[in-house]
């Protein structure tokens, strides 16, 4: 996956909907160049007055900084919109708008004001009601929250947007919100940063250093669906199992096995019930495609290593160390440690207990066995141990996973 990879207007405005679901367009300076991303229909009757209000916006932009972002407030219609021009070597390339949208509560006469003011017929007001109630609510949180993602064009580094108002009314409270949230654009720098490690570690089939990673990959994102945090958890959720499958595309892994393995989690994900839940299927997540990239390196292993591996999956049962395998191989301890560690990225022990726990997996769904004696089974000596390398694996305990 190329998270180098800068974003193009038209990729801007599309991940900025498909995030948010607020009406979200580009149009190039010259507006030769059009496109939408709409969820709610203008009425015909609104729709001259709503492009003034475009045009208003571009006009500010068009002298402004790179990173200023215009909050426009249309004082006839009380709806809201949030401006970003597009740059390129210093020239402006056009203007990207979100909106329009509510940021509070609205009068209780607000559409008879609007039908006074556009002499609206009884059966538009019907339109108009329907119009302005299928717009999205955005807060102040959120509203920062995205005028941060309209300045970050790449994910090398969030840049703090200029916010610029039509009203300065909005102004204090909204530059307070974003002051207080400085803090939580570090941590999702932070948390950006990490992920990219993680993905270059399932790249090269580092299992050991992803998970060690997976600790560091915490974030409290909940404000982005307020009121609804499980959903936010969700959505992190799919959308690190989508990085996961492209991070493996680019190793070669047979696109069958990544279709099959990404639909499963996708389900698991929908299914979980808690945030706890969430959280723990990282590690499970990280594991499964961790295995997809170990399977398709295998078929380049060098003949030692091909040994060592085909002898621990005979004999994983067993009890077997590093010590074992070289001595029956009859190669030198320290030289198989080193090289197996290059070619599969993890430790001869790692690989061991990975080889056990997929085995213990196949046991929990398919057979009626207690714990102890699934961990006696695949090489474990007690069950307590097994337990704890199975969820330090796997993100959930045995019991958890047979629930799954």
């Amino acid at each position: 996956m190329n998270l180098e990879k800068e974003f193009t207007a038209h990729g801007v405005c599309q991940l900025i909907y498909t995030i948010i679901q607020v009406n979200t367009q580009y149009f190039s300076v010259d507006h030769l160049t059009q496109k939408s991303f709409t969820t709610t229909q203008i009425p015909t009757f609104l729709q001259t007055h709503i492009e003034q209000s475009l045009f208003s916006i571009e006009n500010r932009l068009l002298h402004k900084k790179k990173n200023d972002v215009y909050f426009h407030k249309d004082p006839k219609l009380q709806l809201y919109y949030l401006g970003k021009g597009v740059w390129k070597d210093n020239y402006y390339q056009g203007t990207i708008v979100i909106g329009p949208f509510i940021s509070d509560t609205l009068p209780n006469d607000y559409l008879e004001q609007l039908k006074t003011q556009f002499s609206i017929e009884n059966d538009s007001l019907v339109v108009l009601k329907q119009y302005i109630e299928s717009l999205t609510i955005i807060n102040q949180n959120r509203l920062s929250s995205i005028s941060y993602l309209l300045t970050t064009f790449t994910p090398k580094k969030i840049i703090q947007p200029n916010m610029i108002f039509s009203d300065m009314g909005e102004a204090t409270l909204i530059q307070n919100t974003l002051a207080s949230n400085e803090n939580s654009y570090a941590e999702i720098e932070k948390s950006y940063q990490v992920e990219k490690k993680i993905l270059n570690a399932v790249e090269k089939g580092d299992h050991e250093k992803a998970i060690e990673l997976l600790e560091f990959y915490k974030i409290d994102l909940t404000y982005r669906i307020p009121g609804n945090p499980l959903r936010t958890y969700k959505n992190l959720g799919f959308s690190l199992n989508t990085s996961l499958r492209i991070t493996v595309e680019r190793v070669g892994v047979d696109p069958i096995y990544i279709h099959l393995l990404s639909n499963k989690i996708a389900i698991q994900i929908e299914n979980l019930t808690t945030i706890s839940e969430l959280e723990n299927i990282r590690t499970f997540m990280v594991t499964e495609y961790c295995q997809l990239v170990d399977a398709e390196r295998s078929k380049r292993y060098s003949p030692v290593i091909k040994e060592a591996v085909t002898y621990i999956q005979l004999h994983y049962f067993e009890k077997i160390s590093l010590s074992t395998v070289s001595t029956k191989l009859n190669i030198n301890a320290t030289y198989l440690s080193k090289r197996f560690k290059v070619e599969t990225g993890q430790t001869i022990t790692h690989f061991i207990q990975d080889v056990r726990i997929n085995h213990s997996k196949k046991l929990i769904k398919d057979n009626d066995l207690s714990i102890t004696d699934i961990a006696l089974k695949v090489g474990f000596e007690n069950s307590n141990y097994f337990c704890t390398v199975f969820k330090k694996r796997t993100g959930v305990t045995p019991r958890h996973y047979f629930e799954l």
